[in-house]
């Protein structure tokens, strides 16, 4: 379409200012500026030139409103600008804004461990009309160079209700807390950025535990010491506590966990909570001090710090906290040899085959002592079954006697079918206060020393109190000039394997109530242990008991005046001198013996502020 259906050639006239070539420019000007939203020149009364053209013009000003008014109907326009004409559709048509959101507003990383980072995601969505472009994505604030961005592209567009992820890490390397922001910059200015606030601190899982070490001091030798150690969670996040054990240079009889107040691993704690771990000590021998480690407890954790702590064991095994004195002298004499009665009470609950039999094997062992100082001894054996024994001796011989060493064999092996609820103290009054041939009772002898030997892998379950087990033993003994001691062969703590049920506690009090000794079933090689027990029965002649624990290096010993090197031992509490059975100066009975030592001391040069 034309802006004239019906054009002219070009006309000059005299005396005018334009032509009619400037005459259709202003004409194509006014429909510009009309599509435009202007009215059109001919229409504003300013293009009447004369009265010449008066018609002229009012036919051509006709023919432009017609021609407006046909443009919605014609929908076209021959003009090269005419597409100015569709601004008030264009309006229609706009494509919108876009909007940005972020989720979630802020990121807080917490205590973060040095060394290591944390992630956290946060969300970017468009929820506008519009598509939104990004220009920029910063990061700013005084951590800035602790948070980065995880793989992400710089520039992402995102349509109208589309969303991207993005993963921010946090890697800390200064103690302080750090501060910083996020921002999503797009590239319109009519979008406004979103922000994200970040925050974190160096820190996380933090393990504190009650001491640097674990410090037992003297512990005197058979007695046993415990110590608590308190692992807490300190830091401002969950600790996990994956592992805690114990690497010990002395027995596993002598230094072992004792208690844990969580049954199992991994423990995750918070905050202020914590777990104890107690220590027991029982040394089985004297050892000379020293400031070295006794073992270490080792405890493996997610503290930020160190993942697995050590902590060394200290302690003075048979050690004493007393001051030093100088040298001292005790006077003593020779001891007349005692007849000795033993009572076996042996468990034949159904896990005591083993025992048994180490029994029988190492019975030389046992009278050694006894057959070296010819003495005389008579032996008998019971079980721990109350009712069905009721304290009754086993085997066809019943009283074994010095050389009986086949009967001892036999009777001491009395079989696993007996009850699984021992009641060994009650078993040995039983047969004491027997007055039947087949207890022990009418076989006692009024000057004979008495020693009980309890042999059992459980506690005793009678029902009477170790208390009333002791008065009843001591009212046995009265009016009999013989001593009386009670020896424990029974599972002790940390105990033997997984069949061991019990501890034998109160057969371990009724031995040290009584001056007895106690000793761990546990080692079936009873070789060291049988004889240890039969030194303790029959070596009463033979023992010097010392008022104070010696420095062994400082031991002289003279019998009758003259020193004797070589033919005595010191017991492992380093507290009593033992003759050897065949010893060329064994004291015979009112032989002086002169004991000359220095006692145990806290070492001079070692604080006391050791122990604290």
């Amino acid at each position: 379409m034309t802006s004239s259906p019906h054009p002219r050639p070009p006309t000059q006239r005299s005396g005018r200012g334009s032509s009619s070539t400037s005459t259709d420019a202003s004409r194509r000007d006014g429909l510009r500026r009309f599509g435009a939203k202007s009215l059109p020149q001919g229409l504003t009364g300013g293009g009447l030139g004369n009265q010449h053209g008066v018609m002229r013009h009012s036919l051509l000003n006709l023919r432009t409103v017609l021609l407006f008014l046909a443009l919605p109907v014609l929908g076209c326009w021959d003009d090269p600008e005419a597409g100015q004409h569709r601004l008030i559709e264009d309006e229609e048509d706009d494509p919108g804004v876009a909007r940005l959101e972020v989720d979630p507003a802020a990121l807080q990383f917490g205590p973060v461990c040095a060394g290591t980072s944390a992630s956290r995601t946060v969300t970017l969505r468009n929820t506008g009309d519009g598509v939104a472009a990004l220009n920029n994505i910063a990061l700013e604030g005084s951590g800035n160079e602790a948070f980065s961005i995880v793989e992400s592209e710089e520039l992402v567009t995102l349509a109208p209700s589309s969303s991207i992820e993005f993963t921010v890490e946090f890697a800390p390397s200064v103690d302080a807390e750090v501060t910083g922001t996020l921002t999503f910059v797009p590239d319109s200015e009519l979008v406004e950025a979103a922000v994200v606030q970040l925050s974190g601190s160096l820190g996380g899982p933090e393990l504190a535990a009650s001491s640097d070490t674990a410090d037992f001091g003297p512990v005197a030798v058979a007695e046993t010491a415990e110590l608590v150690m308190r692992l807490s969670s300190v830091g401002e996040r969950p600790l996990t506590i994956t592992k805690v054990s114990l690497d010990s240079l002395m027995d596993a009889d002598e230094l072992w966990i004792a208690d844990l107040s969580v049954a199992t691993f991994p423990v995750s704690l918070g905050s202020g909570e914590f777990v104890d771990v107690t220590l027991a000590m029982r040394p089985d021998a004297y050892q000379p001090f020293s400031l070295d480690p006794l073992g270490s407890l080792t405890v493996e954790s997610s503290d930020c710090v160190d993942s697995s702590v050590e902590l060394p064991v200290l302690g003075w095994p048979g050690g004493v906290a007393s001051e030093c004195v100088p040298l001292v002298e005790e006077g003593q004499v020779g001891k007349e040899i005692s007849d000795v009665d033993v009572l076996f009470v042996v468990d034949n609950s159904a896990s005591m085959a083993e025992e048994q039999t180490a029994l029988a094997e190492h019975f030389a062992e046992f009278v050694a002592y006894a057959d070296g100082l010819a003495i005389d001894y008579q032996i008998g054996v019971t079980t721990t079954d109350v009712p069905n024994d009721a304290g009754t001796l086993q085997g066809t011989t019943p009283l074994i006697e010095p050389g009986l060493t086949q009967a001892f064999l036999t009777n001491v092996q009395v079989g696993t079918s007996g009850s699984d609820s021992e009641k060994g103290l009650e078993a040995s009054l039983l047969a004491l206060e027997g007055t039947t041939p087949d207890t022990f009772g009418p076989h006692r002898r009024p000057d004979a020393n008495l020693a009980v030997i309890y042999v059992s892998d459980d506690d005793d379950h009678s029902s009477e109190a170790v208390g009333s087990i002791l008065s009843a033993l001591n009212q046995h003994m009265s009016g009999m000039t013989g001593t009386l001691a009670a020896h424990a062969l029974v599972a002790m703590p940390p105990g033997c394997s997984e069949e061991t049920e019990n501890y034998g506690l109160r057969y371990m009090e009724t031995a040290i109530a009584t001056g007895g000794t106690s000793t761990s079933i546990c080692d079936t090689d009873f070789e060291a242990a049988f004889s240890d027990i039969g030194v303790a029965c029959f070596g009463d002649a033979a023992t010097f008991h010392l008022e104070q624990a010696a420095k062994p290096e400082t031991l002289e010993v003279l019998v009758n005046g003259v020193t004797c090197d070589g033919s005595w031992t010191l017991s492992p509490d380093v507290s009593s001198i033992v003759f050897d059975f065949d010893s060329e100066c064994f004291p015979a009975p009112g032989v002086p013996v002169v004991i000359r030592y220095v006692p145990l001391c806290w070492p001079e040069d070692t604080p006391m502020g050791w122990m604290d």
